[in-house]
């Protein structure tokens, strides 16, 4: 039976993202963030994008029973966030002003104050994040990020961190995210609708967003509130919007770029279709001796099945594997493969 947003019960709040590590900061740098985020949530009211807070004599009492009742949904359950700054950058600040990251963790203290990075990054958290429990041995092929994505992933996630580093120990700008939790939500139903809301942050003219690829899931409980769920969520984001981030839904579904993203999740014919073209182009570039050795790899569906959603993560799947893989025999060869 499928899902209304009647069903759901979210809970936004917008809270700072300030330095941990600041030098007049006491305590460790997780102490000093929960102190910051519960201070937030406890005493402004304009915190809470939903429910909304009523602001009456009485309103601090009220923030404080509210977060009561939310405070564990926050601090140790899943919950997804966005974090977002004005874009400092001198190379694209003009074309993009505004710079996202998009996230889901357990433990969204922990997990915000690691991603203010001090002299030594963890990277085995970062490795950790790629887990992800398959039920069977089907969907533990498909669920499991590829080996050599690792690496790509990693170097993308340490140079958002980067950025986020400098964005808060910066006086130019101010740091903010938005933390999301719902009632449904799962290791994987976080995943998920992690991998979609950096699917439309990347097809946002004004945005860069930070994160490279995300992990979309395929079947799983609690599935079919994925939809729901980031409607909801984007709807709020774009009624409370003041610096226009966040374009009306139906503005990103239009977009060139939403509809040909290489982000979006691929039924199970194009999964197939992908590992053998990928597997096939692998092979012959291993073996590749002078143009002779040229293939063509014809794919052929009615209009609507979905090919050029395929060409795009094709592309991307392949661009990604023979730029980052330093060991492999095939770097110089990735300029050989073309897509069309």
């Amino acid at each position: 039976m499928a899902t209304t947003k009647e069903h759901l019960s979210l809970r936004i709040v917008k809270v700072p993202y300030v330095n941990p590590h600041a030098a007049n900061s006491s305590g460790s740098a997780t102490d000093n963030y929960r102190k910051v985020f519960l201070t937030s949530l406890s005493t402004d009211p304009s915190a809470w994008i939903t429910p909304q807070s009523i602001l009456d004599e009485h309103f601090l009492r009220h923030l404080e029973n509210r977060l009561r009742k939310d405070k564990s949904h926050f601090l140790d359950w899943p919950t997804v966030y966005i974090v977002w700054f004005a874009n400092t950058s001198e190379d694209n600040a003009a074309i993009r002003p505004w710079c996202v990251y998009v996230g889901e963790t357990q433990h969204i203290i922990d997990r915000t104050a690691q991603h203010v990075l001090t002299n030594q990054k963890n990277v085995p958290d970062r490795a950790e994040d790629l887990e992800i429990v398959a039920d069977n041995e089907d969907a533990q092929s498909d669920a499991i990020v590829p080996i050599q994505h690792l690496k790509h992933y990693l170097d993308s996630e340490h140079k958002a961190d980067q950025r986020i580093t400098a964005a808060v120990q910066s006086d130019k700008t101010d740091v903010n995210q938005y933390v999301i939790w719902e009632r449904h939500f799962n290791k994987s139903l976080t995943l998920d609708i992690e991998n979609k809301l950096i699917d439309y942050m990347k097809s946002i003219d004004g945005v860069e967003c930070l994160n490279g690829r995300g992990n979309p899931q395929d079947s799983y409980y609690t599935s079919e509130y994925r939809d729901a769920i980031v409607s909801k969520v984007w709807s709020r984001l774009v009624n409370t919007d003041d610096n226009s981030i966040f374009p009306p839904e139906l503005e990103i579904w239009q977009s060139s770029l939403y509809k040909v993203s290489p982000f979006h999740k691929l039924g199970s014919e194009q999964r197939r279709a992908l590992q053998d073209i990928t597997s096939e182009v692998e092979r012959l570039l291993h073996q590749w001796n002078s143009p002779d050795d040229t293939r063509l790899i014809l794919v052929e569906g009615a209009a609507g099945t979905g090919k050029s959603i395929l060409l795009s993560t094709l592309f991307y799947e392949l661009s990604t594997q023979f730029n980052n893989d330093d060991d492999s025999p095939t770097d110089s060869l990735h300029q050989k493969v073309f897509c069309s």
